[in-house]
């Protein structure tokens, strides 16, 4: 899938999938312990991650939409800063949930390599059911949605 993903085969060259976006969500493990979220850089020039991307799940999008402060959101800018550089072809795995060490939560490796890792938090994110992870670019206005199960209405 995160294969597909980057060559924007398949589904991934839909419409659907947003085909236009460097930035792309491929993937989320959001059963057990540790989830992850698998973003890719699918663009021909490094991103740099600190820019204000944020990455929110869809209780957090609902939050956000009613004004109010969301609690699932990750602030790149924030996060990453104050440079954290995802090479083309690159990988960003984010991982939350209790499975994460002690020691990892909050922490950032291999910036500016083809993995990078981000610890962001030892709490479940991810809904077991269903969820919608919203990528808002640095501009503010959303740039990527993944939905799984695949296809489901939100």
């Amino acid at each position: 899938q995160i294969e597909a993903a980057q060559n924007r085969r398949g589904v991934w060259s839909l419409d659907d999938f947003y085909p236009d976006a460097d930035l792309a969500i491929a993937a989320i493990k959001f059963w057990g312990e540790k989830e992850a979220v698998y973003l890719i850089n699918r663009g021909s020039e490094p991103l740099e991650l600190a820019n204000g991307w944020v990455l929110m799940d869809a209780s957090a999008w609902k939050s956000k939409k009613e004004g109010r402060n969301p609690a699932h959101a990750l602030s790149f800018a924030e996060f990453f800063g104050p440079s954290c550089v995802l090479p083309p072809g690159g990988e960003l795995i984010i991982y939350s949930g209790p499975g994460i060490p002690v020691k990892m939560n909050g922490t950032v490796t291999g910036c500016g390599t083809k993995k990078v890792e981000a610890y962001w938090t030892r709490r479940k994110v991810w809904d077991n059911d269903s969820d919608t992870a919203y990528l808002l670019g640095p501009d503010g206005n959303l740039y990527f949605m993944y939905s799984y199960p695949p296809f489901r209405e939100r």
